[in-house]
Order: structure tokens, then C-alpha cells, then sequence
């Protein structure tokens, strides 16, 4: 009877001890299941470095600067890797993709750095640079437009120093042109058979050896020019808003740079340098002008139809514009170079 007793008891024991390992082991199997904790070590890294461009980088138009627009792109990079960080998936490929993302929004500004890039003209007699598509003439003798870049100014061999020009003669002289004329004043013509002029008010001349921003538009009633963001000039010239047929003529000629483009002569060669070339197929503001006047800008932005920024070294001499719509061809001894 005893025995049987014991035997019971030591039962009841066992049993009694079974049921207290179970939490123990439920406990041990969950704790085996818990995945790895994930490592953000490189994300981490990664962050910090971008954060240190937002911190020291500025956007402007000088070498070294960067284009506008770029350190929001990287600043919202950097805010959704955060969120990575702040709250980890379970997954370590899910961390490395995150760090893909930022590594090529890393990337992709630093591709937006300016570099001290310039298109040169001068160094021969017939130094020039056309965008020589065969809808050139169509696409620049516009009803509506602006015309702007930076230039700095050596030298005027002749009677002009040819910025830009469509010009040639037909029946009259056909096209338009920015250029540096007599006492060094920003010239800036229309002509459809009929010639509009705008010279600049007394003392508005483009200096020499000094970069300086140069702009004219037109909107179909006015012709303005301007310096360094200022208003120097205004005419009304609305017999001219036929300028746009001036592109079905036989002998239309394509954008030129650095000379005249149905007249050109060593008398009306540029000797200088052009970077940040902007066409636009409305009339800016003033306002406008001054805004984005300091700043390289994407290439995407609404009106702008050609824009040649040189902002990267190239040895090519075929020049995409950042709309992806233009070339420019570098002819006889034109070439990139430094802006001093």
C-alpha cells in the first residue's frame, strides 16, 4: 500500500514537473525563432555623408556650386532613408535597398557639381558654333521668345561682336541678333524685310574682361534688352511679329554663335567666351531674369526650348543641349575651355 502511495506521489511530482518546463521551452523555441537583427551600419554612413553636403554645398553658377534644384532632390533622399533608419524592416535586403536609393541620389548630385567650363571664341578669324538641325531656323525665329547667357567680352575686331544671331538677307534683312556694337553698347535687331533696332540707354555697354550677364526678349509688341538682370533698353517694334516666317525663307540660316549668321566676317567675330545659353519661347520678366540669372538650371524647366549651360568638361565638339531637342556644332577652332 505504501508503495503504491509513492509510486502515485512520484507521478504527481513528475507531472507537476513536466508542466512547469513547458513555459521554459516555449520560451527557448520562440527565443530561437527571433530573427538576426538587421544592420544599418552602411545606411547609417551613407546618411551622414549626404548630410554633409546639404550642410557645406550651395546651388549657384559658379565652379564648385551646384545645379539648382539638387539639394532638394538629395535633402528628400535623405528623408526617406531616415525613415529606414528610424524604423527597420525585418529584412536586411530591404536595408540594402535603401542604401541602393541613397547611394545613387548620392551619385546623382554629386553629377550635378559645376565645373569651370566655358565655349571659347576668337582663337581664328571664323570661330564659330551653330545648331545646325534642319529645323533651326524654324525653331529660333519665334514670335515670342528670350535670349540670355553669361559673357565675358576681349575684344570687338570690327564693327560688332556677334553674340547670337539668325540673321541673313532676303528681300530685306530677315532674323535677329544680340551683340556688342558701337561704344561697346548691347545691340540687339529684329528684322522680317523691315528692321527693328534697340540700343541700350547712355552708358549701358557691356564691359570688357568681365563676365556679365546679357538678356533681350520679345513678345510681339516690345523688344527689351537687359544687363546683369537691369532693364537698359525697350522699343516698340510690333511690325515685327512676323519674324517667324522668316524660317520658310530659301536662304534662312541656322542659330549662330559667334558671328553673324548669313553675314559672317572677321569684322563680326566675338572674340570672348559664352557659358549658361538659355532660349526661351516666351518673354521673361524682368523679374524672371533676375531669378534665375545665378543659378544652372536642370534643363526641364516649362518654355525653356534650347539650353546649352556648360557646366561639364567635354573634348566633343557636338554639344547637347539639356533640353534634349538641340546640337551645337563647334566649327573652325571653337572649343570649351576654362572661363578665365
Amino acid at each position: 500500500m505504501k508503495t503504491e502511495q509513492s509510486k502515485r506521489t512520484i507521478k504527481i511530482i513528475a507531472y507537476l514537473a513536466i508542466i512547469m518546463m513547458v513555459p521554459f521551452f516555449v520560451a527557448s523555441c520562440e527565443k530561437e525563432e527571433e530573427p538576426d537583427p538587421v544592420d544599418l551600419s552602411e545606411l547609417e554612413t551613407l546618411v551622414t555623408t549626404a548630410e554633409d553636403y546639404i550642410a557645406t554645398a550651395q546651388e549657384g553658377n559658379v565652379p564648385g556650386d551646384y545645379v539648382r534644384g539638387s539639394l532638394a532632390d538629395l535633402e528628400q533622399a535623405v528623408d526617406e532613408a531616415k525613415l529606414v533608419v528610424d524604423d527597420p524592416p525585418e529584412s536586411q535586403e530591404e536595408i540594402a535597398d535603401a542604401v541602393t536609393v541613397l547611394e545613387d541620389a548620392i551619385y546623382a548630385f554629386e553629377a550635378m557639381e559645376i565645373e569651370d567650363v566655358a565655349l571659347q571664341f576668337g582663337l581664328t578669324d571664323s570661330t564659330i558654333a551653330v545648331e545646325n538641325s534642319a529645323g533651326s531656323a524654324e525653331s529660333f525665329n519665334l514670335s515670342e521668345f528670350t535670349f540670355e547667357t553669361w559673357v565675358i567680352y576681349y575684344d570687338k575686331p570690327g564693327f560688332f561682336g556677334q553674340i547670337v544671331s539668325t540673321e541673313f538677307y532676303e528681300d530685306g534683312l530677315r532674323g535677329w541678333n544680340l551683340r556688342v556694337g558701337d561704344n561697346d553698347a548691347l545691340d540687339f535687331t529684329i528684322a522680317d524685310g523691315n528692321e527693328s533696332r534697340l540700343q541700350p540707354l547712355e552708358g549701358a555697354t557691356v564691359p570688357r574682361n568681365t563676365w556679365t550677364h546679357v538678356a533681350c526678349t520679345f513678345n510681339g509688341e516690345y523688344m527689351r534688352s537687359y544687363i546683369n538682370g537691369q532693364m537698359v533698353g525697350e522699343v516698340e517694334a510690333s511690325d515685327r511679329d512676323s519674324i517667324f516666317v522668316t524660317s520658310t525663307l530659301e536662304n534662312a540660316q541656322p542659330l549662330t554663335f559667334g558671328n553673324s549668321a548669313g553675314f559672317a566676317q572677321p569684322e563680326r567675330r566675338l572674340i570672348g567666351r559664352l557659358f549658361d545659353i538659355r532660349i526661351w519661347d516666351v518673354a521673361r520678366s524682368q523679374a524672371e531674369i533676375q531669378a534665375d540669372k545665378d543659378y544652372i538650371l536642370s534643363g526641364d524647366q516649362e518654355n525653356l526650348i534650347a539650353y546649352w549651360p556648360f557646366a561639364r568638361n567635354t573634348a566633343e565638339t557636338t554639344i547637347a543641349d539639356a533640353t534634349s531637342s538641340f546640337n551645337l556644332e563647334l566649327k573652325n577652332g571653337t572649343v570649351t575651355s576654362t572661363r578665365e
